[in-house]
């Protein structure tokens, strides 16, 4: 008996999935329905817009070209094509500008121009230490030539000779430093 039972079952459990199945979608179907019934009895009650008026067109015949031109207006800023960075080499205080911005300058042109005081001044005290110098060598050139004729005479030591003649080398060499310092500020003033 329980083999009887069995395929009953699962013929009716089938039957049961099937009427429950088409239950959903006829729910579904009547509900969709439903919804376009009403969006469409919305959209009825909504006036609809005046007709455009019709346009009249003129005819013109066609005439052939070659070209055509369009005017176009821009907006905006005109740049140059150069843009040139300026600087001193060493910083210090504007006493003159001679040149405004967007002026065309040409090589050589000044343009603007340093306080040189400072520079006049260290090349001032350079020229008097030079003087010194100067005096100084002459001074060691005049004991060398006393410490020779000493050593001729059997009055001076060789020792005190070197020293002198190093002395001059000096004073020479201490000479060209400060020409070289004198050319250096000539440059930056």
């Amino acid at each position: 008996m329980s083999r009887e039972k069995t395929p009953r079952r699962g013929v009716l459990r089938s039957a049961l999935t099937v009427s429950v199945t088409s239950g959903v979608v006829a729910g579904a179907a009547a509900l969709a329905i439903g919804g376009a019934v009403v969006l469409s009895e919305r959209a009825d009650a909504v006036p609809q817009p005046d007709p455009v008026p019709p346009v009249i067109v003129e005819a013109h015949r066609l005439q052939f070209a070659d070209g055509y031109d369009i005017e176009r207006r821009f907006f905006g800023q005109t740049e140059p094509s150069q843009d040139v960075m300026l600087g001193f080499e060493t910083g210090g205080t504007l006493t003159e500008i001679l040149a405004d911005e967007g002026a065309r300058v040409r090589k050589g042109d000044l343009i603007a121009q340093l306080d040189t005081r400072t520079l006049e001044a260290r090349r001032s005290q350079l020229l008097a230490s030079k003087d010194a110098l100067k005096a100084q060598l002459a001074l060691a050139v005049a004991t060398a030539e006393r410490q020779r004729a000493l050593q001729e005479r059997g009055f001076a030591s060789s020792q005190r000779l070197d020293e002198v003649a190093f002395t001059e080398d000096e004073i020479v060499a201490r000479i060209a430093e400060v020409d070289a310092g004198l050319i250096e500020l000539d440059v930056q003033i």
